[in-house]
């Protein structure tokens, strides 16, 4: 997990400020030894603490 600046397309769907932090989650998964899909998620910094 990596905290990072929002875009405007994540801030748009988040309904935050632009340029806010989030918590970026990016997930990798394999099938058979092989890379097959890349997934990101993105969770408003005080959403992601609340939940520690």
């Amino acid at each position: 997990m990596l905290i990072v600046r929002a875009t405007v397309d994540i801030t748009d769907r988040l309904r935050i400020k632009a340029g806010e932090a989030v918590v970026l989650r990016r997930v990798l998964r394999h099938m058979d030894g092989e890379p097959w899909s890349i997934e990101e998620s993105h969770y408003p910094v005080a959403l992601a603490a609340a939940r520690r």
